[in-house]
């Protein structure tokens, strides 16, 4: 099972593994940039939707998270498919 920590933790290694801005990503993903940072500076607990509509623009970019239980998780690429907006 997943948290709030592992959420942002995972957004966060996306953004920095693309050299990409918070308003980049946002725009990518289709969500707000408060949302964005909110969700990253765990100042709230994301929506279901909210999150996974951002873990299909992660696996969009060509990111699997693999979730290996009791809040460990890895982060591969399978090749980005999209590095540029």
């Amino acid at each position: 099972m997943t948290n709030d920590k592992d959420i942002a933790a995972i957004l966060r290694s996306v953004r920095g593994a693309l050299g990409w801005s918070q308003p980049q990503f946002a725009k990518y993903a289709g969500v707000s940039v408060p949302t964005l940072a909110r969700i990253e500076t765990l100042a709230v607990k994301p929506q279901l939707a909210t999150v996974a509509q951002l873990m299909r623009a992660i696996d969009m970019l060509g990111f699997r998270v693999e979730w290996r239980g009791q809040g460990a998780w890895s982060l591969h690429t399978n090749g980005l498919k999209d590095g540029k907006i």
